[in-house]
């Protein structure tokens, strides 16, 4: 079945007596009586008025019994040749035209050129020219683009009687295969019919008979073909025919893209010269440009900078907040006797004094002093306690000490330093 399918083509000349031709007829033929058939189940179901209109477009009782049997000789005839095909073509092997996919048919076609070799020069000229690069229509439709290489396309019929042989006779002959293998900007592949591969590009080139080889230009918006030669014609053709065909062809294909070039050279003289004329206008703009931005870099540094001293400021401003909110949180009333009397002296020499509770910890000390001098504006921040006899001073490790705990209790005279001074 993907073989009729695959080649559902009109077919002349010496292709009649082909296997694709024998399965065309087949195909047809079983079209047509199925056709029949169901005009003749739409008469004996329809209308009187559609069944009359049947019957007179219809052929007569014995034609269509003799057409049935014609069927039935040619499927016992073809049945072992559809088994052997489908041996030979297991379904799903090509199917599709992913690039996995076509890179396989395209591998299986140079390995059936390379089986066909019989010289060592033929086999190693053949797998230059067509094993180096496995890709599928789309893959090396891409590569061409980007290199500006024409694409050489063999269709391969492997059930054609003719088929080998004129693999042999033009794609192994050492003169064409040399010839490929000096050109820098032509790409080569090989497929058989009766891939999904082959069957796209046979759509694509429009065959009408195999095998088929084919010159085409791929651009970015569609393929232009160059030279094609199929059917008797491309089996009748002397290889060195051929080689002229594909010289002139490809000798076109260097002109045109010499005019390419040249074209493109003019062009890029006359960019060039816009490009100098534009050079002194655009170092001036560029200059003018830079100093702008210096001087907005300089204001946006000094804006910088002044946001940076106000969040600074704000900063120490929030944290002096918050540490006499602490401090007030955390001082206790003070008791109005008993406890603990501390005498504090300050470093301009005023001395103040205040109870504390003998559980209250030295955090309270400080948290006076903290409260005291907002309160009195006086300028300390950071305090150091300590006692003249005994010697001793009180670290803010031992803030959580209790007052009796540190030796200050009942009373007690604490010297108070300035420790940013």
């Amino acid at each position: 079945r993907k073989i009729i399918s695959l080649g559902n083509t009109t077919v002349t000349g010496n292709d009649k007596d082909d296997w694709d031709s024998l399965l065309i007829v087949y195909s047809n033929a079983e079209a047509f009586i199925q056709g029949i058939h169901t005009h003749t189940m739409a008469a004996a179901t329809g209308s009187t008025q559609q069944a009359a209109e049947i019957a007179n477009n219809s052929p007569r009782g014995g034609t269509a019994w003799w057409l049935r049997v014609i069927t039935l000789i040619l499927r016992i005839i073809l049945w072992p040749l559809r088994r052997l095909m489908l041996l030979t073509f297991p379904d799903g092997t090509y199917d599709g035209l992913s690039p996995a996919v076509t890179a396989k048919a395209v591998q299986a076609f140079c390995s059936q050129l390379l089986e066909l070799a019989t010289t060592p020069s033929q086999t190693a000229l053949a797998r230059d020219a067509f094993g180096s690069s496995a890709l599928g229509f789309s893959a090396l439709r891409a590569e061409a683009v980007n290199s500006s290489s024409l694409i050489l396309v063999y269709l391969h019929s492997p059930l054609h009687r003719k088929g080998n042989a004129t693999l042999k006779r033009l794609l192994l002959d050492e003169s064409i295969l040399s010839y490929i293998n000096g050109q820098n900007n032509l790409c080569t592949m090989g497929v058989s019919i009766h891939t999904a591969q082959g069957a796209n590009l046979a759509q694509m080139l429009s065959a009408t008979a195999y095998p088929v080889l084919a010159l085409l230009q791929p651009s970015q918006r569609d393929v232009q073909l160059l030279f094609k030669a199929q059917g008797p014609l491309l089996q009748d053709i002397a290889p060195m025919t051929l080689l002229g065909y594909l010289q002139t062809s490809i000798q076109r294909h260097r002109a045109h893209l010499d005019q390419a070039e040249a074209r493109r050279v003019v062009r890029e003289q006359e960019a060039q010269l816009r490009r100098e004329q534009d050079a002194e206008y655009q170092e001036t703009l560029r200059q003018d440009q830079e100093r702008h931005r210096m001087r907005q870099e300089a204001l946006e540094a000094e804006r910088k900078r002044q946001e940076e001293f106000e969040q600074e400021q704000q900063r120490l401003a929030d944290e002096e907040q918050n540490k006499l909110q602490k401090a007030k949180d955390l001082l206790q009333p003070e008791p109005s006797s008993g406890g603990t009397r501390i005498r504090f002296v300050l470093p301009n020499g005023k001395k103040v004094d205040r109870r504390f509770n003998s559980d209250e910890p030295v955090a309270s000390l400080r948290a006076f002093l903290t409260v005291h001098c907002e309160e009195n504006s006086v300028d300390i921040k950071n305090f150091g306690l300590s006692t003249s006899y005994p010697k001793k001073s009180y670290e803010e490790s031992e803030d959580d000490k209790t007052l009796e705990e540190a030796g200050i209790s009942p009373q007690a005279v604490l010297m108070v330093q300035d420790m940013d001074a």
